[in-house]
Order: structure tokens, then sequence, then C-alpha cells
């Protein structure tokens, strides 16, 4: 339950507007079955359902309030660990209902909902003590995430008419869109990460030293595409 109020201009100079009351009362299980076969290792599903709040756009252009989102994910994954060596891998599938997203229209932020969405992906990582004192450890993941139904969406155009932009020629304007089947906004399809980390020993304590690499495939900043 919120109660809000902000500060505003348009009635006096920091006039008191309340606003709507929002309440959402909802349970949220996770389920997790768990398999060892031996000591060293272990195999897992999971079944969740949780969601993010209704909150309302203060900072941004939306006027109304922002629907909660709602999540259903599963996922499996194996674990083993043993001598120095670890590895994790799982597979997981995301489905979205008023997925809440932050665009740029109308030259400011909003945060709205987008209808549905879906995310499939796998991941894995693994660590290694190569030495007693040195470890190097490798991430790598693969997501598809796509708008299932997103009609919309908003979409950046480049104004090339002289008589009908005006001023704005070659300025790029917003206009609706169908984004359902569209990739999702910073959703790279593939990422990976390197790190090595090599421990001295020096009188009274330990000197640490350590490198990571990150790469990412391009992803969209915006749901046009």
């Amino acid at each position: 339950v919120t109660d809000a109020w902000v500060l505003s201009s348009a009635t006096g100079p920091l006039t008191r507007v309340d606003l709507p009351k929002l309440e959402d009362d909802r349970a949220t299980p996770r389920v997790v079955l768990r398999y060892e076969p031996d000591d060293n290792s272990s195999i897992y599903t999971s079944y969740t359902q949780g969601y993010k709040a209704a909150i309302y756009d203060l900072g941004g252009s939306n006027p109304g309030a922002v629907d909660p989102e709602k999540l259903t994910s599963y996922e499996v994954g194996y674990k083993r660990s043993v001598s120095g060596f670890s590895l994790d891998l799982a597979a997981y599938y995301y489905d979205y209902k008023d997925l809440q997203i932050s665009i740029y229209t109308g030259g400011t932020a909003q945060i709205i909902n987008a209808a549905n969405a879906r995310v499939t992906g796998v991941e894995g990582q693994l660590r290694w003590d190569l030495a007693p004192n040195l470890q190097v450890s490798l991430g790598a993941s693969y997501v598809d995430g796509e708008y299932q139904d997103f009609t919309n969406s908003p979409s950046f155009i480049r104004c090339t008419d002289p008589v009908l932009c005006g001023f704005g020629y070659g300025l790029f304007v917003n206009v609706p869109n169908d984004s359902s089947g569209f990739k999702m906004q910073n959703s790279p399809d593939f990422s990976g990460s390197l790190g090595v980390s090599y421990a001295l020993t020096l009188v009274g304590g330990e000197l640490a030293l350590s490198g990571n690499l990150y790469h990412t495939s391009k992803f969209y900043f915006d749901t046009s595409q």
C-alpha cells in the first residue's frame, strides 16, 4: 500500500497534490526440488512467481500509475564443486506480464507497461584454482528475449518532409509502433567474462591482484528494433 503526493507548481508554488492510493496484495510462491547424486554435485529445478509493485512515474511524463509487473519463471541447473574446481550450469524460462520498461518519448523519460514478454536463456560459470594463490573464472550466457505482445511501443522516425516538419526537419519524431516479436531492450544475445586473481602473501597481510574482461554482443536501447 502506498500513499503518495507531489509538489506541483501548476496550481501554485509548491502546492501539495495527493495521488490515489496504490494497493496490491498477492502471494508469490517458490518451489525448489534438489537431487544430490554425490557429495560434490547437485541437480535442481525450480518454479517461481514474483512481481514488481505498481508505481507512479513521478519523474517522467506518464500521468497515471504503472501497473505491477508479474513474472513466472522456470529453471533447471547443475552444480559441482571439488578440489578447487567449481561449475554452475543453468537453463531458464521467464514469462513476463505487464513488463515495466523505461523509454524516452516526447522529450522526457517515461516508465510504461509492455504487455507481455518472454526470456529463454542458458548460462554457465566456472572457477578453477590453478595454484594455491592463482584463481581463474569464466562465465558465459545466451539470452533470447522478445516482446510477445507490445502494440503501443514508441518508435522514432526521422522527419524528412520540409513542409510538414517545418523547423523540426531532420529531427526524430515519436510514433506508435507494434513491437510484438521484437528483441527486448538492453538484452544482448551473448555475454561472457574472464577473470584472473593472484594473491601475494606479505608481512602482516595479503596483496590480491585481479583483472576482469567482459564482452557482450550488440543490443538495442529502445523497443522498436
